[in-house]
């Protein structure tokens, strides 16, 4: 009993991070302009190419994480923006 909730403790960690993840990049993506804007404001280099970058890795890397598919390397990239 114990190890199937576990189980579904996992599972609910994973789609409640993929959701926030999905809602924050598909804010970037529709606000993109702005994103690079503020990128560049703070002197951020190739502002307009790591805006896009970060918002297609937080949304494709939330839906894989809900999904279920290739967490691994998921979570990894997402990792990596988030640093």
């Amino acid at each position: 009993m114990r190890q199937k909730l576990a189980n579904y403790g996992d599972f609910l960690i994973r789609v409640v991070t993929g959701l926030i993840f999905v809602i924050a990049g598909y804010g970037k993506l529709t606000g993109i302009v702005n994103f690079a804007g503020m990128l560049a404001g703070i002197g951020f280099p190739a502002a307009s190419f790591f805006a896009w970058l970060v918002a297609i890795v937080e949304l494709v890397g939330g839906v894989l994480l809900i999904l279920g598919l290739w967490t691994y390397a998921a979570a990894i990239a997402l990792a990596i923006v988030m640093v």
